[in-house]
């Protein structure tokens, strides 16, 4: 049985909420969300998010996508439908989408060999948002994307930027997403950019976060000759973002540090 047509934004968007709104751009910027990550970052029961994902997805805001990434299972995500690319393109100013060129967007997406990598770069910024959500006084205040952060930072290319709020000491970070297939000339280069971004007035702390804790140790020993006076520290996939006991490189073993303990980010400088 076919499908039933998308109707027009202008007679469903009086059903959006502002939690529907804010999952909305963040699949705009960041692609796909899991079930999963959506139901711990905006949600406080599983059935609660399951109903509303199958009313947005039934109002045409969103799209299911399904894919085998290893393990028991298939990964299920969500991502744009029409609706919601026609209202994420409103908000921003951009021109309204193309049925065709959505639908290639979302297969890009759900075919691209990186997409592990991004639910990776995702799932640390959902720990945060969800870690705020519990504990009074933190606050994500900015999450952005590769492309975001491209834009914003045109001299480096991180796999996203962040700023966080611990009681009123704010950070900001750039995230590198370690998945423990980048080889070490690769690591090096980014750096280098990262050193002439510096000196060239761009500097924010460096997060390496990456699967295990022999991975941690093997990028030590290849960055350590090369950080220079960079702040760049490592974490592991499994620690809390926000409570992870982070291990600067060119420090001793003992000097860990919270994302909180991060030099905080100057008034001068934009939030």
């Amino acid at each position: 049985m076919p499908s039933a047509p998308v109707r027009d934004l202008l007679s469903v968007i009086h059903r959006l909420t502002p939690r529907d709104e804010q999952l909305l751009m963040w699949l705009h910027h960041h692609q796909l969300l899991t079930g999963n990550q959506i139901l711990r970052a905006l949600f406080g029961s599983q059935r609660a998010a399951q109903l509303r994902l199958a009313t947005l997805r039934n109002l045409g805001f969103v799209t299911r996508v399904a894919r085998y990434l290893g393990g028991p299972a298939a990964r299920v995500g969500w991502t744009l439908g029409l609706n919601g690319a026609r209202y994420t393109h409103a908000v921003l100013g951009l021109a309204p989408p193309r049925p065709a060129v959505l639908a290639h967007r979302n297969a890009a997406i759900a075919a691209s060999p990186r997409l592990s990598h991004q639910i990776g770069v995702n799932e640390f910024f959902i720990r945060l948002h969800t870690y705020a959500r519990h504990h009074a006084g933190h606050e994500l205040n900015q999450w952005w994307s590769e492309q975001q952060a491209a834009a914003g930072f045109p001299d480096v290319h991180p796999d996203a930027y962040g700023q966080w709020t611990a009681d009123e000491h704010r950070v900001g970070f750039f995230l590198e997403f370690e998945t423990g297939s980048q080889h070490p000339p690769a690591l090096i280069a980014r750096l280098d950019d990262y050193r002439s971004a510096a000196e060239a007035g761009t500097r924010r702390p460096i997060l390496i976060w990456v699967p295990t804790a022999g991975h941690e140790q093997a990028v030590h020993q290849t960055l350590a000759p090369h950080v220079g006076d960079l702040l760049v520290a490592t974490g592991l996939h499994t620690d809390e973002p926000a409570e992870a006991r982070l291990l600067p490189i060119g420090s001793p073993p003992g000097r860990r540090l919270r994302l909180a303990d991060l030099p905080p980010l100057s008034a001068a400088e934009p939030h």
